[in-house]
């Protein structure tokens, strides 16, 4: 990049979390220092010292530049300010040992795999007790994730079921409706019964279920002639388009909502049906290299009717800083 007349390289604070100096600076420009920064570098002290936080001595402290000053801005004594933060610190983990319950819990988060990422094992917990209902919202579509190799083997699986007419009946009754609930979470149960089965013939079957399901939603289309069109279009676009390329918005979609049904497998074996996972979509989200801003009509309203339809009493946020995965 040096060779390259006005090139910059810039990484964020997440990315330069362990650059000391840079860290220094910012501790150094705070008016007060925050608890954030304070936690930060006496534990990061304590672990590069391999101690206890309590038992950090003042030679510990000014043996580094930066908890140095950090005892500098904080005006406390080296035992006082150690007693301090370990007392903080198992009183947050006594917190989140400590399980809610009469509580609606609303679960939130950018993309599909933050909250499984973030305290699925948190999660674990909160769902043992009947007394919490749950309920889990996704805000954005996460099309970009599914490659076009993936979309490629599912629909080929798909062209092989409708043309061995194994969803001939299913279509008489109506089970691809995208109206039919209770299809739609079967679809799932399906799923899941295949991996207990060790079954690759009915996961398949599964996989091809929801795709269908997708498309006949997508497309307006319950013709199973046209959908057969439909599936071999599609086939021929994922073979031609290169891995990266923006998707046309019902490509977009459609691999999209092949995220949404991954998540809603591993709720319902949670015991939660597709009835309690909102799949938001905002519009922000829309594939190009640079997000849009968000919106208020578009990116906000969704949000702020669901808070209103769910009335949780507790919103959980799954963020993903970027540079450093979920939190």
């Amino acid at each position: 990049m040096q060779k390259l007349k006005n090139a910059r390289f810039y990484i964020t604070n997440g990315a330069a979390l362990r650059l000391g100096e840079r860290r220094f600076i910012e501790v150094k420009n705070e008016k007060e220092i925050s608890r954030t920064s304070l936690e930060r570098a006496v534990i990061n002290l304590a672990v590069s010292r391999e101690k206890k936080i309590l038992d950090l001595t003042k030679q510990d402290y000014e043996s580094d530049k930066l908890t140095s000053l950090v005892l500098k801005k904080s005006g406390k004594s080296i035992s006082k300010q150690n007693e301090n933060l370990y007392k903080n610190i198992v009183e947050r983990f006594n917190r989140g040992m400590n399980n809610p319950e009469n509580q609606t819990i609303l679960h939130t988060a950018p993309h599909h795999d933050d909250i499984m990422l973030g305290y699925l094992a948190y999660i674990n917990h909160l769902v043992r007790t009947p007394l919490n209902k749950h309920h889990f919202a996704y805000l954005t579509s996460g099309f970009t994730a599914v490659t076009n190799s993936y979309m490629l083997e599912l629909l080929e699986q798909l062209d092989q079921h409708l043309n061995s007419g194994i969803f001939d009946a299913k279509f008489e009754e109506r089970y691809f409706d995208p109206q039919n609930i209770e299809a739609k979470n079967r679809d799932v149960s399906l799923y899941l019964d295949s991996i207990a089965a060790h079954s690759r013939t009915i996961r398949q079957e599964a996989l091809s279920r929801r795709v269908l399901r997708n498309m006949v939603e997508i497309y307006e289309e319950d013709n199973i002639t046209y959908l057969k069109d439909r599936v071999n279009e599609l086939i021929n676009y994922f073979k031609t388009q290169y891995p990266g390329k923006k998707d046309i918005p019902h490509v977009q979609k459609l691999k999209g909502m092949q995220r949404e049904w991954e998540v809603e497998i591993l709720w319902r074996f949670y015991g939660f049906n597709t009835e309690d996972v909102s799949h938001l979509r905002l519009g922000f989200y829309q594939g190009n290299i640079f997000t849009e801003s968000p919106e208020i009509t578009r990116d906000v309203i969704p949000v702020y009717e669901l808070i209103k339809k769910i009335k949780p009493t507790i919103i959980t946020v799954a963020l993903d800083p970027e540079g450093s995965g979920p939190d």
